[in-house]
């Protein structure tokens, strides 16, 4: 089955400065129709068959170190169809119904505009030249295939001279009498004659190694095992972008999601299963197409991203109706416009365009074409960062809405026994984490600038210098790690700075090296706790995609455990821990940056779908 997808694209000229110059290039802007771009929704691949190098780590017997053990590898083969399905169904986080979109199955061509949906019976083309190969193979059978169809033919016409200078009423029945030549009924030669570009994605060889690891777990007192399935593959898919001349297509960029050179792309919750029983090879295909079905939504929510750094990629408007902090533009849900969505704004001086700063909207208008054009209703958008004035262009700045986070901070909290201070605990941490902006990410006016941040920390305490508390000689710090996650809300204030107000929690997991009274044998000591973490934030955005921070807040311990190790073995009658250890709580400062990122990693599973789908349940 060949399915070809038609989208668009919005160029817009410049504005000058004068109101006049302005007005018209409003009016420039009003006039952008909807264009179509062809593309290829078949997923070139490399191979179907998969041969994966397996390494197994069962549990240890108790006080053992884990280890692990190769395995049989794990083969199988996916089919076409199979991949096809799984790449189409979170397609439309690259190609959505902000697009015209126009399918040719078999001797039919379907057409899905803004307004409507529509077929017409065509001459069935002939079948897409590729199966499996490499990705320069793939791309030259896309452009043999896109130069050589009847699409070429009919795509040239909007490069005749004479058509350029027909009226609108020749231009109809010029496409009629070609489009019927060539066995394309006018309804679909109207749209491909307005076509620039063709997309074609290609996704890599399916090798690498898959880690399992066997684990204990508690769940309400009860000891259970679980396998943790790590996937080591190549992750990368490529979009080829493919420009029409006037007389045939060729490469007009290659985008590519470059996970292996990103340490985000990298980190893809996508690849990390869990199983109730030892994953094999029987049901290898069962968790590979899991995978897959994520890391598909992950790339292509990645790749729109990254073609959005195109200016013919971008949507492109006006600002209109500023009043202090506030403004609107006229785009909304049917171009696909998220809550939170930035757009840089530029003035054109002397020819120059001049960057002046950025705004997020904070409601998507409705805005359907299907919708009579006095209710459709603007974006409503606040400023970020700059100044601004009616008629300064608004361009769509490629978002997820993720960001990378990293800090270094201190923790004065303390322990103490027996409300004796044991003079330790204070340490400093690195901390990192991946934070998303949920407003954006679920497309929500009521969670607007609410931000969910996932992290990791690790670090070094101080020694305890009251060891004789604990019955030690020397009570040394080995380390301290663990995680947690923080929501805050955002308040922007002005000119680039806002405060977060958020609560956070987690758990911490202190190791020392515990040397007891007149001995030398030394034993391992850990110390772990639950915390509560209301805090506060101030940061500066250097742009949409760069922040910088600074936190401060107040750790609250429970839950507060001990265990005492000797060579593995559980120390358990020692009379200086019988009224236990405590934490007590205490300030924690941080300050830390932060880094926009094209993967949605752990939250790719809860992106929305386009706000254009709303449009598209009213048809």
């Amino acid at each position: 089955m060949k399915i070809l997808l038609a989208t668009l694209f919005f160029s817009f000229s410049l504005f000058a400065e004068s109101k006049t110059e302005n007005l018209s290039a409003n009016e420039t802007v009003k006039k952008s129709e909807r264009q179509a771009v062809v593309s290829l929704a078949r997923l070139g691949m490399s191979e179907y068959s998969y041969n994966l190098s397996v390494i197994f780590c069962p549990l240890p017997p108790k006080g053992k170190e884990q280890k692990c053990f190769p395995q049989k590898n794990w083969k199988g083969s996916f089919s076409q169809n199979e991949f096809d399905k799984l790449f189409a169904t979170d397609l439309n986080q690259l190609v959505s119904k902000r697009y015209d979109i126009i399918k040719f199955v078999g001797s039919r061509a379907f057409i899905s505009t803004a307004t409507g949906d529509l077929s017409a019976n065509i001459h069935k083309t002939a079948s897409f030249p590729f199966s499996k190969g490499s990705k320069e193979n793939f791309q030259n059978k896309t452009l043999e295939y896109l130069n050589k169809s009847s699409l070429e033919k009919i795509l040239s016409l909007s490069t005749d001279r004479r058509y350029s200078e027909m009226s609108d009423v020749e231009k109809m029945s010029f496409l009629r009498t070609k489009g019927k030549e060539r066995g394309i009924p006018f309804e679909v030669a109207e749209k491909l004659v307005n076509s620039a570009y063709a997309f074609s994605l290609y996704y890599g060889k399916i090798e690498g190694s898959v880690k399992i690891v066997e684990e204990e777990f508690e769940v309400m007192g009860q000891t259970m095992t679980r396998f943790i399935v790590t996937f080591d593959i190549p992750a990368d898919m490529t979009l080829f972008v493919n420009k029409f001349d006037g007389n045939k297509f060729s490469l007009y960029k290659k985008v590519e999601t470059d996970r292996s050179n990103s340490i985000m792309g990298q980190f893809s919750p996508s690849m990390i299963k869990q199983a109730g029983e030892k994953p094999t090879n029987r049901n290898s295909k069962e968790l590979l197409t899991s995978v897959f079905s994520d890391l598909f939504k992950e790339n292509l929510i990645a790749l729109n991203t990254k073609l959005k750094e195109d200016r013919n990629f971008k949507i492109v408007a006006p600002i209109e109706n500023i009043d202090g902090f506030s403004l609107e533009i006229a785009m909304g849900c049917q171009e696909d416009i998220r809550i939170d969505h930035p757009f840089k704004v530029v003035r054109n001086e002397n020819g120059d365009e001049v960057e002046l700063g950025f705004f997020k909207v904070r409601k998507s208008g409705k805005n359907c074409k299907l919708m009579p054009e006095e209710d459709r209703e603007n974006s409503v958008a606040s400023v970020i960062k700059g100044s601004f004035e009616p008629y300064d262009l608004a361009l769509e700045h490629p978002w997820t809405g993720v960001f990378a986070t990293i800090s270094a901070g201190t923790d004065l909290t303390k322990f103490s026994s027996n409300d004796i201070d044991l003079d330790g605990g204070e340490f400093k941490y690195t901390q990192i984490g991946l934070k998303a902006d949920l407003g954006y990410v679920l497309n929500s006016s009521a969670l607007s600038e609410v931000w969910l941040d996932i992290f990791g920390q690790f670090g070094i305490q101080e020694d305890m210098n009251n060891t004789q508390t604990l019955g030690a000689s020397e009570i040394t710090g080995a380390g301290v790690y663990g995680g947690g996650l923080e929501i805050a809300k955002r308040l922007n204030l002005f000119g680039g700075i806002y405060t977060d107000l958020g609560f956070g929690t987690g758990y911490r997991i202190y190791k020392y090296d515990y040397t007891p009274l007149n001995s030398i044998n030394s034993h391992d000591l850990e110390i772990k706790y639950a915390y509560a973490d209301p805090f506060a934030k101030f940061g500066y955005n250097f742009s949409p995609n760069i922040e910088m921070f600074g936190k401060v807040g107040y750790t609250i311990p429970f839950g507060v455990d001990h265990s005492l190790k000797y060579e593995g073995e559980e120390v358990v009658d020692s009379p200086y821990f019988e009224n236990g250890i405590d934490a007590d709580g205490n300030l924690n400062f941080s300050f830390g940056m932060a880094f926009h990122t094209s993967f949605a990693s752990v939250f790719a599973n809860i992106f929305s779908a386009p706000p254009s789908e709303v449009c598209e349940e009213m048809k």
